[in-house]
């Protein structure tokens, strides 16, 4: 028989290598990929190390939904896609950040993942095309205990280059009305 690692001590070693640097997660720029890098930093670790065996597989799923990042709303139908196939992987799901995307799939994946969800790092540098209204009912459910903003770096642009718009005055507005909603809420940033 093989020796075998315990999951405990395998998770702590896989997650180095499986879940996004907080860095990432928090930073003032927005990127078109997942998977490209920020200078040495790989944006998102590639989930491909789970592959290796079932132990891996077992321990490691858990590792690579703990942080997700929705670039665009591609990303954010596919994410939606995913739970709806695998409600289960909703539990492991403990940050979430949204470049793009705003709408009714986005509220989707917030209802499913609100009882784990615990931060959030929302870009309010987003195109006309999203509709950010549509998630502000779920915004008052969740419990967060840390919330990032991030305004310019989606785009490249400053805050003084480009003037927000009501949408986005309405979903900043909603979301400091919301955190009087979440008692847990410890740290709050905003990087412009």
């Amino acid at each position: 028989m093989p020796f075998q690692i315990p999951d405990e001590i395998l998770a702590m070693i896989l997650r180095h290598s499986l879940v996004a640097d907080d860095a990432v997660f928090s930073h003032s720029c927005a990127y078109s990929s997942s998977y490209s890098s920020m200078g040495s930093v790989p944006l998102r670790p590639p989930p491909d190390r789970v592959l290796v065996c079932k132990q891996w597989m077992r321990t490691g799923t858990r590792l690579v939904y703990h942080t997700v990042i929705l670039r665009n709303r591609q990303q954010v139908d596919a994410f939606a896609t995913t739970l709806k196939a695998n409600p289960a992987f909703s539990w492991f799901v403990c940050k979430l950040r949204v470049d793009r995307g705003f709408g009714s799939t986005l509220a989707q994946i917030l209802e499913i993942t609100k009882g784990s969800l615990r931060e959030a790092c929302f870009c309010l540098d987003f195109p006309a095309t999203d509709k950010p209204e549509v998630i502000g009912g779920m915004l008052e459910q969740l419990q967060l205990t840390r919330l990032v903003l991030v305004y310019g770096g989606a785009s490249g642009r400053t805050i003084t280059d480009s003037r927000p718009t009501i949408r986005h005055r309405w979903l900043g507005a909603k979301l400091a009305e919301s955190m009087f909603a979440w008692p847990n809420l410890v740290r709050f940033a905003r990087t412009f």
